[in-house]
C-alpha cells in the first residue's frame, strides 16, 4: 500500500470561500498505512509571546491639539489601533498609525507637556483598574518623556489605553514606534476540529471527511506565506502554496502522487506575513 502523502495550501478570496462557489473534483480518502503517531512540537504560547513590528514614529494623541490638558485626578481613554476620525479627535495622525486591531501592545513614548506643577501619570489598558506603578513623573520646570511597552485592552473595550493624571494639570502627547502582535497558527485535528491556535476565526471541512480543510484568520493573508507540518512521520510530506485573496486558507492532504485522492491528517499550519 502506497505511503506517499503530499500537503497543499491555498489561500482564496473571502468572497469565494463564503459564497459556496468552490467545486472540488471527486476524490475519496485512500486508507492510511499503519503509522505511529508522533505529535509535532507544540507551537509557541501565543497567549504570552508576541512579535514586535517597528513602524515610522507616529503620533496617536496630543491633547494640546484636541481635548485639552488633563486635570489632576482625571483619567482619559485613547484609541491606538485601527483607522478613522477618532485619531484626529484626540490630536493624533488624522487616519491613525496603522496599528492592526490584533495588536497586543505598543512601544510608545508618553510626554507630559506644560504641567502646572509636580505630578505623575499612569498609563494602562482601558477597561482595567489603574496600577500601583507610575509611568512617568512630571514637573512644571520642563517637559518629561518616558518610553516603554504599553499593553492594549483589545477588541472587547471601547478604547485601548487609559492615561490617569495626578498632582497637577498637564497635556499628554503619545507617539508610537512599533507594535506587538501574536503569530498566526493553527493545529487542526484529523476530523477538522480546531486545536491550539492563534488568531483563527473559524475552521471547517469543505465537503466533510476526506475533503480539503478550510481555515480563516483575522486578517487578509493573500500576500503571506504558509507552512504545514503533519503529525505523521514517514509520509513524504511536502507543502505547496498558491497566493490568493482574503482571510481563508485551504489545506489539502493528498494521498496519491497524481493528486486524484485526498485524505485526512492532523497538522500544524503557520502563516507568516
Amino acid at each position: 500500500m502506497a505511503s506517499w502523502r503530499k500537503t497543499a495550501v491555498v489561500a482564496l478570496s473571502a468572497a469565494l470561500l463564503g459564497g459556496g462557489g468552490v467545486a472540488w473534483a471527486a476524490g475519496g480518502a485512500q486508507p492510511r498505512p499503519a503509522q505511529t503517531v508522533h505529535p509535532a512540537a507544540a507551537p509557541i504560547d501565543a497567549s504570552q509571546e508576541s512579535r514586535y513590528t517597528p513602524i515610522a514614529p507616529c503620533r496617536i494623541a496630543d491633547t494640546r491639539v484636541k481635548g485639552g490638558a488633563l486635570g489632576a485626578g482625571v483619567t482619559r481613554a485613547f484609541y491606538v489601533d485601527g483607522t478613522g476620525s477618532v485619531f484626529g479627535d484626540q490630536g493624533g495622525h488624522a487616519s491613525g498609525c496603522g496599528i492592526p486591531s490584533a495588536a497586543t501592545a505598543i512601544a510608545a513614548t508618553v510626554t507630559a507637556v506644560g504641567a502646572t506643577g509636580n505630578g505623575f501619570m499612569k498609563v494602562y489598558p482601558a477597561g482595567t483598574a489603574a496600577p500601583a506603578a507610575t509611568f512617568l513623573n512630571d514637573t512644571k520646570t520642563f517637559n518629561i518623556s518616558n518610553s516603554g511597552s504599553l499593553t492594549l485592552c483589545g477588541s472587547t473595550c471601547a478604547a485601548d489605553i487609559n492615561v490617569s493624571n495626578y498632582g497637577s494639570a498637564a497635556n499628554v502627547v503619545i507617539d508610537v514606534a512599533g507594535y506587538y502582535i501574536k503569530p498566526m497558527f493553527a493545529y487542526i485535528h484529523e476530523d477538522g476540529t480546531l486545536g491550539q491556535n492563534s488568531r483563527v476565526t473559524s475552521v471547517n471541512r469543505v465537503g466533510g471527511a476526506a475533503s480539503p480543510y478550510r481555515v480563516f484568520f483575522d486578517r487578509d493573508v493573500s500576500q503571506c506565506s504558509f507552512s504545514i507540518t503533519t503529525d505523521y512521520q514517514g509520509m513524504g510530506d511536502a507543502a505547496e502554496s498558491v497566493a490568493g485573496d482574503g482571510h481563508g486558507v485551504y489545506v489539502m492532504i493528498w494521498t496519491t502522487p497524481d493528486h486524484n485522492q485526498w485524505g485526512d491528517a492532523s497538522f500544524y499550519l503557520t502563516v507568516t506575513c
